[in-house]
């Protein structure tokens, strides 16, 4: 009942935050080479089509699927990603907005890093 009926003022501080950091994700991905996503309307989260990154080698490998696409950017780059396949998207992955924007913008940094080297 208090989070419903008791001072609103956090609420909408942690909304334009988490728009804050939805926006910059969203604008980074549009700026990586391989990779495209359409502007998010709720959640937490940012779905990236990543089809084109999948038909490209890394060490001489092809990366193939998103599993293979999220332990790349884990083992060797220290992000953790969600791969899609079970929400029906197979060619896409998961990014969430739900941390500081020093991890987002780390993070997003690190894919970049990743993707340009495809």
């Amino acid at each position: 009942v208090e989070a419903i009926s008791g001072p609103q003022e956090t609420v909408e501080l942690m909304k334009s935050e988490f728009a804050r950091r939805k926006e910059y994700i969203y604008n980074r991905v549009k700026n990586i080479p391989h990779v495209s996503a359409l502007e998010p309307k709720g959640a937490f989260y940012v779905f990236v089509d990543v089809s084109d990154a999948l038909n490209k080698s890394y060490k001489g490998e092809k990366i193939g699927d998103t599993s293979k696409f999220a332990s790349i950017l884990l083992e060797d780059y220290s992000v953790a990603v969600v791969p899609c396949a079970d929400f029906g998207f197979a060619d896409h992955i998961r990014l969430s907005y739900a941390i500081s924007m020093e991890q987002i913008e780390k993070g997003m940094d690190r894919i970049e890093q990743f993707m340009k080297l495809l």
